[in-house]
């Protein structure tokens, strides 16, 4: 199978990072608009627990946001679980004027509509894209007292132990979930996967002993892993970071390598008028513009983005194909 991350789709992710950062600067400069957007009360929707780096993020938006429009109260509201299904249908209710923005994942922008047989909304019907923020790598980590020096005596040890590793991800059915899987069949690798709501409840079981690796997104391993509670044994894609040397990258074009493919979009309820959305994107680009959002991004390891709605939903087109590609590839079936 084609990795996610194909040449292709690299070059779709460079062009809207560069048309992302010349419209940043374009709405910067522009006159303000006449302000039927925000409302009294605007809610950023976290689909993930309190404390990991998507729910730092969305805080720092809120913060942003309510700097920009004191008159606003602008709240982080998490709604987790269920295959980040109560994160949508809380940002469809009664959205409409843009009030509720979701910090949206692969999840459920593109596998809920592959995953379910009769999917419960249309992301493409019922999400309208606001900005493709940011993206970022995963990695697999292990308690540094499990005795695994390298990814290699990690995957040896699956091959000599067969159904009797655990790896932990952070929401079944995700991006994760889906790589675990075809990365898995493709080796004729052995090993549970075990989902949890959230990185961070996955991070303390592996710290206490309870799981046998972690795959999450870098942000969220990263506090761990620089204190040397978690080790970091590979990053999933075709990166080497600085603090972990050791962390072998994973390459994108070669369809046996582990890779994770991880991005995040801000949406609103798709009834959202344009011209709402439009003002919705000005008031986001200048908060992903502000000095101190772009460092902690760095802090984590995410790549920042901030495309324009046009230029997120054209990486929307093309992400849908390559994750239907990625779904019916790993050999999950339908709920």
């Amino acid at each position: 199978m084609q990795a996610v991350h194909s040449a292709g789709f690299k070059k779709q992710f460079k062009t809207i990072f560069a048309a992302g950062l010349v419209m940043m600067s374009a709405v910067l400069g522009a006159p303000a608009q006449a302000a039927d957007w925000p409302e009294k009360t605007v809610s950023i929707i976290v689909p993930f627990p309190p404390g990991g780096s998507t729910d730092v993020i969305g805080r720092m938006l809120a913060e942003g946001l309510a700097k920009l429009h004191p008159e606003t109260n602008v709240i982080v509201e998490n709604v987790t679980g269920g295959a980040t299904l109560p994160s949508v249908f809380a940002t469809i209710k009664g959205g409409e004027n843009g009030n509720k923005i979701l910090m949206s994942a692969e999840t459920s922008l593109f596998i809920n509509k592959y995953s379910f047989k009769n999917p419960p909304y249309d992301p493409d019907r019922d999400l309208a894209s606001v900005s493709y923020l940011y993206r970022t790598p995963h990695s697999l980590s292990v308690n540094p007292n499990s005795g695994y020096k390298s990814f290699e005596d990690f995957v040896n040890a699956i091959k000599a132990n067969p159904g009797k590793i655990s790896i932990a991800v952070n929401v079944i059915g995700g991006s994760a979930h889906l790589s675990l899987e075809r990365w898995k069949q493709a080796n004729k690798l052995d090993f549970e996967i075990v989902p949890y709501k959230g990185g961070v409840q996955a991070a303390t079981d592996l710290m206490g002993g309870h799981i046998d690796a972690h795959v999450d997104v870098l942000g969220n391993t990263f506090p761990f892993a620089v204190e040397g509670k978690v080790k970091p044994l590979a990053i999933l894609q075709n990166l080497k970071v600085a603090e972990f040397p050791d962390a072998v990258p994973q390459s994108e074009d070669n369809p046996t390598d582990l890779t994770v493919p991880s991005i995040l979009v801000l949406t609103v309820n798709g009834k959202t008028p344009k011209s709402t959305i439009d003002k919705i994107y000005e008031s986001i680009s200048k908060v992903a513009a502000d000095e101190k959002f772009k460092e902690k991004l760095k802090s984590l390891h995410f790549e920042l983005i901030a495309a324009t709605p046009e230029e997120s939903n054209k990486f929307r087109e093309a992400a849908t194909i390559e994750f239907k590609k990625m779904f019916e590839s790993s050999g999950l079936p339908q709920n």
